[in-house]
């Protein structure tokens, strides 16, 4: 009985040794492939990246989100902001393409939407890091995006208050809006707010001031 115990357990501990090293081997493999297909992101031709930015989709890659941000900013000039009036603002960021841009960019969208679904928690931060960007249409997709992730996104709150003194009053409303989405996390932005109550901008005076009313709301009740 003894006997046929040890060989037993033998035979477990090789089957679980066996599960362990095929599971790393994986995880390797994923590794390998999640680097390829950055790496085609960054510098494959047009087809090369659009199929990049699906398999690092299916992959999960928290990495590709903040590319895929680059990318789509990319196509925008830095003088597109003066194209955008106030009354524009709340369209969809689809609605401000042309429809050749918008087809080009379906791909990295739809990509950035599936990563978003499942890697949210791990996003924040690497969205946050966008908003330092000189690149003032990246700072406006990275401040969109963190208002769409669900969850904490207490990471984001120091950023996001510096964007709303940003040079482009599009970009101080969203990012006032953004902080009015977080509530009562984006207490320390409440300074910052109160500044841009004064701004030039109606609508930014108006998001400001909703945010402000808001997170108070929020300290309030809990």
């Amino acid at each position: 009985m003894r006997g046929r115990r040890g060989k037993g357990t033998f035979y477990l501990a090789t089957w679980v040794a066996i599960a362990v090293i095929g599971g790393a081997a994986y995880a390797v493999k994923d590794v390998a492939r999640e680097e390829y297909y950055l790496w085609q992101l960054d510098s494959g031709s047009k087809d090369a990246r659009k199929l990049a930015a699906s398999k690092l989709a299916e992959l999960g890659s928290p990495r590709a989100g903040a590319r895929l941000i680059r990318i789509l900013a990319a196509t925008h000039d830095p003088d597109w902001f003066k194209s955008r009036g106030e009354s524009t603002w709340d369209e969809t960021t689809s609605a401000h393409l042309s429809g050749a841009a918008f087809q080009h960019s379906l791909a990295y969208f739809t990509a950035l939407r599936a990563i978003k679904a499942t890697k949210a928690p791990s996003l924040v931060s690497l969205f946050a890091r966008e908003l330092e960007n000189t690149h003032g249409p990246t700072r406006y997709l990275a401040i969109l995006q963190i208002g769409e992730l669900p969850g904490r996104r207490n990471d984001a709150v120091p950023a996001l208050t510096r964007c709303v003194l940003d040079p482009e009053p599009m970009n101080r409303y969203f990012a006032a809006r953004v902080l009015r989405l977080i509530g009562s996390s984006a207490g320390p932005a409440g300074s910052t707010l109160r500044q841009a109550v004064r701004d030039p901008s109606p609508a930014v005076r108006l998001e400001a001031q909703r945010a402000i009313d808001t997170i108070e709301q929020a300290n309030r009740s809990s």
